[in-house]
């Protein structure tokens, strides 16, 4: 009997903390809409806790909550001008990673060859003196002493960046609304921002 009442107990805590959790989590349902600043190059559509975020063609989107003229994001997926699928945060490293498969020492000497090549010949074309070409090819000699790219330390390296990239965009954000504005500050600078409401 008494281990049945524990577990009753128990069960009424459990339920009475989710209420309180639920009731400090209001939205402000004011910001729900799409916001942008053409000239910032940045987009922004709130919706009941869910945002997608477009800043100079990095793509972003998670869940929000506000409080006390404060938004506070959470980053799940990002996408950039290269990607046509979005990618959850928590597969970064399987997503560098496989861009890494295909690496080849041989293949990116022979990139920066081809590019010297080509660079030569075009100068070439145009009456360029021999030591103007010597100079190029002086420039290209450090690709003969390309090193075997420690694979492993490189996409760490690429995750440690991401995630520093994204953490920035995840800071507080004070904002106030007047009518069709959405005030706040620009995540690069720290200084104000407008977004006009768009729809």
């Amino acid at each position: 009997m008494a281990k049945g009442f524990f577990w009753i107990v128990k069960f009424f805590m459990v339920l009475v903390f989710g209420i309180i959790i639920v009731g400090c989590a209001k939205l402000d349902t004011s910001i729900n809409g799409t916001w942008g600043n053409e000239e910032e190059e940045r987009e922004i559509t709130f919706n009941n806790g869910s945002f997608e975020e477009c800043i100079d063609g990095d793509y972003f989107k998670g869940t929000y909550t506000t409080a006390e003229g404060i938004i506070y994001k959470k980053i799940t997926h990002i996408k950039g001008q290269e990607n046509e699928e979005w990618i959850n945060i928590n597969d970064l490293e399987k997503h560098y990673a496989k861009g890494w498969e295909s690496y080849s020492l041989e293949s990116d000497k022979e990139y920066y060859f081809k590019q010297r090549d080509e660079t030569i010949e075009l100068l070439r074309s145009v009456g360029a003196t021999d030591d103007e070409i010597r100079r190029i090819e002086d420039d290209y000699k450090w690709v003969e002493d390309m090193e075997k790219v420690d694979v492993s330390a490189e996409i760490a390296k690429e995750l440690e960046d991401s995630l520093n990239y994204i953490k920035r965009f995840e800071s507080p954000m004070p904002y106030s609304v007047s009518g069709i504005i959405l005030n706040t500050i620009c995540y690069d600078f720290g200084r104000p921002i407008e977004l006009t409401r768009i729809k």
